[in-house]
């Protein structure tokens, strides 16, 4: 490490990012910010380091106690950045053109009752709609529609995608409107307002079902 520190020109600086530290163990995470400290001293300015991280993920990581755990941080990373939530404020514009992307004919009142149905399943369970989130979604949805030879309404796989197999929801439950967990019971409702002034219950509860057993 020192032999190729020197070897850095004084005019040149190299950024190195050490990213998804969210996703390693409490463990780990000890282990990697215990080396940034004897990393930084070898490599001086000549190697700047950028860390995107999750402050509440890191300090608990580091300290049961969050107050010490953010000095820990401070103490390691002397400026921050705060960035919002990737897609917070226009994921509905986003989604909308992925979908478009994939090549799957959506009408308009059609897209806004999707849209309305990932609002009203995502942040009610508070997920973050982060790009990742809505492709894996997405590509969800369109393996649901290539899967079936007959036509099934893009809503009704955005729904049973949703409820089913994200929130893990019962089928009988969603075509019932009605289930004994308090959690579901008013977004079972709501979501069956949103799909019938698409299409009418005869239909997306056979496209429900269709969906479920493949059939």
């Amino acid at each position: 490490m020192e032999s190729f520190v020197f070897e850095i020109p004084d005019e040149k600086r190299f950024i190195l990012v050490l990213d998804n530290l969210d996703r390693v163990t409490k463990e780990k995470l000890r282990e990697v910010w215990s080396d940034i400290e004897v990393f930084t001293s070898i490599a001086q300015t000549k190697i700047q380091l950028l860390i995107p991280y999750s402050i509440t993920h890191v300090a608990s990581s580091l300290s049961s106690d969050e107050t010490e755990g953010m000095e820990f941080i401070s103490k390691r990373i002397p400026i921050s950045f705060r960035v919002a939530p990737i897609l917070s404020a226009d994921w509905k514009s986003s989604c909308s053109d992925m979908i478009a992307e994939t090549g799957i004919t959506v009408k308009n009142e059609e897209l806004k009752g999707i849209l309305k149905l990932i609002d009203l399943w995502t942040y009610a369970f508070n997920t973050q709609v982060t790009p990742r989130y809505m492709k894996k979604l997405i590509n969800s949805v369109v393996s649901i529609l290539a899967t079936h030879s007959e036509r099934i309404s893009v809503i009704t796989a955005f729904y049973y995608q949703l409820s089913v197999q994200n929130s893990g929801v019962s089928s009988t439950e969603v075509l019932a409107s009605e289930s004994k967990n308090p959690a579901f019971q008013d977004k079972l409702k709501e979501s069956k307002k949103i799909i019938e002034r698409i299409i009418d219950f005869e239909l997306w509860s056979k496209e429900l079902v269709s969906i479920h057993y493949l059939s």
